[in-house]
């Protein structure tokens, strides 16, 4: 199968999910269920189709099987996919049952299709390296309609602290389940290829060794709300924790041949440092909260997990592998990697410092203006994105025409021209530190200086500033 080339289906959906997702959260006063079209956004439109577009790509370059499921299959996958997707993003805020029902009785049915399709390249494949990453996979994906189960339970109400139980069930299997593991599948071989240095030497086996941990911790975790035990729920985080320090070693090892230097190596490094400090923010929740008080505070846990680890994941493996598949050349690369680089420092470090003063006990307008600038600095990503992508494209068409005026004929040797040491040695920008150390406190300071407490601040103008700011905390609150 050819992975070459723009791919409709393989890049436009997800960044359409995730620009929604962005444009509610802004508006949510507009919303009646904000917060849960986000997640669910993100969560389904950003996640589930990237891991079912790029788990495909990566069991092909791994497995190197024939051709068992050419791309017009996975079109109807794929938009199977997005017709489930719809389905539940509109039965539950417009409680019609019957369409969430529906909904996730689609998803869930693609991505056991999906699995199944896996799992046949696995075994006609010839023996070789990295067979685990498959594995992952196909754990992952075993995971998903358990959780599509307790999604649709949630969606019809329960009473007591069963919400809470199954809040924390519904959210762990997906998030740590099928969007956790297929990351750590993933990254086993994409992570020294983005950092371009040399793989550790075990990192094959150390990823054997992790997948059992982290499968045993997560099913643990989801058990223990469902037996009432929340001591068990901590033992189950802290062996999933165990599981993910297992993995980490081999990409530590990678790290120091060659430390993160470009827009999707730091938003991954993010995203990697991000999920220990969640999973024990779960822990100490669990053990001290209980299952009626923690979903109260629930948006804390949603803003690590969702946003500081899966979402700048999932922003910094598109960065690096959507310019790799459209391939070209040298030339349409460069032009790709300039647009998806560019302020990738300010992006990065905007959204990671925003996400800790949202997570500190400031004031609530504090809180809402920082927001709004880490989901600008977000959606910004995606416009880069997308830059690139049509940066590459054009770059392509300018190649082809060129070689056409020099007579030299397709897969021959393009002209050269000199390339921009910043675009191929990128590097971190100190300035961009900077700014966005100054971007996040102008916008606290703005936060400040409408604050309902502050001196000379009318009641009226307080209260409208809140109604008109009050979108951005669908992602924190």
């Amino acid at each position: 199968m050819n992975t070459r080339g723009a791919w409709f289906m393989r890049d436009i959906p997800v960044i359409l999910w995730l620009a929604a997702a962005i444009l509610i959260a802004l508006l949510s006063p507009v919303f009646g269920s904000s917060r849960w079209l986000v997640v669910h956004l993100i969560a389904l439109g950003g996640f589930t189709h990237s891991i079912m577009v790029w788990s495909v790509y990566f069991a092909n370059a791994l497995l190197k099987t024939k051709d068992v499921d050419p791309r017009s299959i996975q079109n109807i996958r794929l938009t199977l996919l997005q017709v489930g997707i719809l389905a539940v993003v509109i039965g539950v805020p417009s409680l019609q049952g019957w369409l969430t029902i529906l909904g996730a009785v689609i998803i869930s049915g693609v991505i056991i299709w999906h699995a199944a399709t896996l799992l046949h390249r696995l075994r006609i494949a010839l023996p070789g390296r990295f067979r685990i990453s498959i594995r992952y996979y196909l754990v992952a994906a075993a995971f998903v309609p358990i959780g599509a189960l307790f999604g649709v339970l949630l969606a019809r109400g329960l009473p007591g602290d069963w919400h809470g139980k199954l809040l924390v069930a519904h959210t762990m299997v997906n998030l740590l389940g099928w969007v956790g593991l297929s990351i750590f599948g993933t990254l086993i071989t994409l992570w020294p290829t983005m950092l371009r240095t040399k793989m550790a030497d075990d990192a094959e086996r150390t990823s054997i060794r992790a997948l059992p941990v982290l499968a045993v911790g997560l099913m643990t975790i989801m058990i223990s709300p469902l037996v009432d035990l929340t001591w068990l729920g901590v033992v189950g985080v802290g062996v999933y924790l165990t599981g993910t320090l297992i993995t980490y070693r081999p990409m530590l090892q990678a790290a120091r041949g060659r430390a993160p230097h470009s827009f999707p190596t730091f938003s991954a490094s993010a995203a990697l440092l991000w999920l220990p400090v969640a999973l024990v923010t779960l822990a100490v929740k669990m053990l001290f909260d209980g299952w009626q008080v923690l979903p109260v505070s629930y948006g804390v846990l949603t803003v690590m997990f969702l946003v500081g680890f899966a979402l700048q994941m999932l922003l910094g493996a598109l960065s690096y592998l959507v310019p790799v598949v459209i391939g070209g050349g040298p030339r349409p690369l460069r032009a790709g990697m300039r647009e998806l680089n560019r302020l990738g420092t300010w992006r990065v470090f905007t959204v990671n410092i925003a996400l800790i003063v949202c997570l500190l006990p400031v004031p609530p307008l504090v809180r809402t203006f920082v927001a709004i600038i880490a989901i600008l600095a977000l959606a910004l990503t995606l416009v880069c994105i997308l830059l690139g992508i049509l940066a590459m494209l054009r770059t392509k068409r300018q190649l082809a025409a060129e070689m056409a005026i020099q007579g030299i004929p397709p897969g021959g040797v393009p002209p050269r021209k000199p390339a921009d040491p910043a675009v191929i040695h990128p590097k971190l920008s100190k300035r961009q530190v900077v700014g966005a150390v100054v971007t996040v406190a102008l916008g606290a300071a703005l936060g400040f200086s409408f604050d309902p407490s502050a001196p000379g601040l009318e009641a009226s103008q307080s209260v409208t500033v809140a109604h008109s700011t009050q979108g951005a905390n669908a992602l924190v609150h």
